[in-house]
Parts: C-alpha cells; structure tokens; sequence
C-alpha cells in the first residue's frame, strides 16, 4: 500500500495467486475490443482458445513465475489539513 502526503492519492492493491479457474475470465477478458485496441502485447488471434490455453499451460508449469491476479484496488485521497479562520464579530 502506499500513502502519500495530504492531497496525495493512497492505493491498496489485493493480489492473489492465479488458478486454473481463473483463465476462463482471462480469456473473456482478451476478447475485449476495447483492451486489445489499447495492449502494447496481444494475441495474433484473441478467439484462438486453443492457442490461449497453450500459452497459459507453458506459464502456469513454469515454476520460476509469480503468477498473481488483483483482487481489489483501493484509490482515496487525503484532504490537506485547512488552516484556520478567525472571525471577529463586526462591531
């Protein structure tokens, strides 16, 4: 997690080893238009499963991985300390 001074962002990041059950939502998540258009990387094919389970078995037997998905991301921002205002009652 890092926190930063008064007006600054604060973020927690929640990571947790990648399963097999996990590439299921993976695969429907590289179909996405939108994603593949942004990717520096993308499959040649994002609708090839077979290629994408090859490519997952290769990793997920490669011992030498730390493989991780999130599982929450938490953004807030502290608000900077007011200073005080001193009123004087008009006379």
């Amino acid at each position: 997690m890092t926190r930063s001074g008064p007006g600054r962002p604060a973020t927690g990041v929640v990571l947790r080893q990648v399963t097999e059950e996990d590439l299921s939502v993976f695969f429907e998540q590289q179909l996405d238009f939108d994603a593949n258009s942004m990717a520096a990387f993308t499959a040649e094919d994002p609708a090839d499963r077979a290629a994408f389970d090859a490519h997952w078995a290769r990793i997920l037997g490669d011992s030498g991985i730390a493989l991780r998905t999130i599982i929450e991301v938490s953004l807030w921002y502290q608000q900077p300390a007011q200073k005080a205002q001193c009123s004087r009652p008009r006379s």
